[in-house]
């Protein structure tokens, strides 16, 4: 059982004051098209939003509309929100800006994730994408504390959480195309994700919209079960000043990614609300 979320936010600066998730995409709401995808493997889909009243036509029966805890706290704010409210123990966590989420990706993060984490994180050509992650519904502790002290990064929650990165190869052994973590952040942007969106209609669509996309999605998740579990390290990564800097876990014994020791060196990482450029291979700040 799977809860999905998406961090709807606001309206956009960058955007001329458009809200992302409204923007037209394929000839729909982006956002319309973000829950097709995500109902195909999510039992439940919240929105989280400041303002819902325009969001309400886009939504489906069941669909739940919320609001933040902490008003004016970013994406970790939504985030919070979004665990507060779910209903199953997973959520996975999206931005309102990633027109091209993906639910093979999920499904596979969502295998990851019952060895026993906090969370399971998309780690795309070098950039860790907290937003798309798969997270434990008790995070939403974590991110509580974090709100009172005044943060307001996603990327920030990683650090008190102990978590696993699944690279580029997890995903491309399952066909995964790696675009599934790429956000709307300007209008180049857009342009940019739109023809992408639209050559990809023209040549008969993605893995993501040809039918059948919901038995492959849970077909990641068995096949992912079927495969032998590969060890986890509890190790915390030590930051580059020498301080205890959070829970990274590292799969298959490895040492933790250079874009994990980047993100406790100075608490960066791959925020979707803040990422620039929106690029797979943009991931880290």
């Amino acid at each position: 059982m799977l809860s999905g979320v998406i961090l709807a936010g606001g309206v956009s600066k960058r955007m001329a004051g458009e809200r992302k998730a409204l923007l037209p995409f394929c000839g729909r709401p982006l956002i319309a098209g973000q829950l097709d995808r995500m109902r195909r493997l999510c039992d439940e889909l919240i929105v989280v939003t400041d303002d819902p009243k325009p969001l309400l036509p886009v939504l489906e029966r069941g669909d739940r509309l919320i609001t933040d805890f902490y008003p004016q706290a970013g994406a970790l704010g939504g985030m919070h929100a979004g665990l507060s409210l779910a209903r199953h123990e997973a959520v996975w966590i999206v931005g309102g800006d990633m027109p091209f989420v993906s639910s093979e990706a999920a499904a596979l993060l969502l295998a990851h994730l019952r060895l026993g984490l906090d969370a399971a994180i998309p780690l795309v050509q070098g950039g860790l994408y907290p937003l798309h992650g798969v997270y434990a519904r008790g995070c939403r502790d974590q991110a509580a504390a974090l709100l009172e002290a005044g943060e307001t990064r996603a990327a920030a929650l990683l650090r008190r959480l102990f978590w696993s990165e699944l690279g580029d190869a997890s995903f491309r052994e399952r066909g995964v195309p790696l675009n599934f973590v790429a956000s709307v952040k300007t209008p180049s942007d857009y342009a940019r994700l739109v023809r992408e969106a639209e050559a990809g209609e023209a040549a008969g669509g993605d893995s993501e919209v040809r039918a059948g996309d919901g038995a492959a999605a849970a077909g990641a998740v068995e096949g992912a079960a079927d495969r032998p579990a590969p060890p986890v390290s509890r190790e915390r990564v030590v930051a580059t000043d020498g301080g205890l800097a959070g829970g990274a876990i590292a799969a298959g014994g490895l040492a933790a990614s250079a874009a994990a020791a980047e993100l406790f060196a100075d608490g960066t990482a791959a925020d979707s609300a803040d990422a620039p450029s929106g690029q797979p291979d943009g991931g880290r700040l």
